[in-house]
């Protein structure tokens, strides 16, 4: 009985060490998921036949993939919303960046709205929502 506890104690502890070397294991998501950031921002102006649009740049920093990649932009002036966006970048392994266009018809210049607000979302390999 003493050894087959000692055996299954060693195999747990094995596994565990397996799992902790995986980056997107459930072990090192809770301790690590991964880290989503909006590193750049570019305005462009309308130019006909192109809409105005802003292209953002996210870089997850963490060490375990992100899925599903979101960010959504409201333009807003004061409490009314102008125009709103949303990009969709997909999966994000660590260390990865990608720069996506948003494309804004009802403006022509961003002097047209007073601010921009971002929000950026994505979900971990366990499906756990982040932002």
């Amino acid at each position: 009985m003493k050894k087959c506890i000692v055996s299954l104690l060693c195999c747990l502890l094995s596994l565990l060490g397996v799992l902790g070397c995986n980056p997107d294991a459930p072990i090192s998501v809770l301790i690590d998921p991964p880290k989503c950031s909006i590193v750049n921002v570019r305005k462009t102006d309308a130019l006909w036949p192109r809409p105005a649009t802003i292209t953002i740049t996210v870089k997850n920093s963490g060490d375990a993939t992100a899925y599903d990649v979101e960010c959504s932009i409201e333009l807003k002036s004061g409490s009314t919303i102008v125009d709103e966006g949303l990009i969709y970048f997909g999966t994000l392994r660590s260390g990865e960046s990608y720069a996506q266009d948003a494309s804004f018809w009802s403006i022509s210049t961003h002097h047209d709205y007073a601010t921009a607000e971002y929000q950026l979302y994505w979900y971990d390999s366990q499906g756990n929502y982040h932002d």
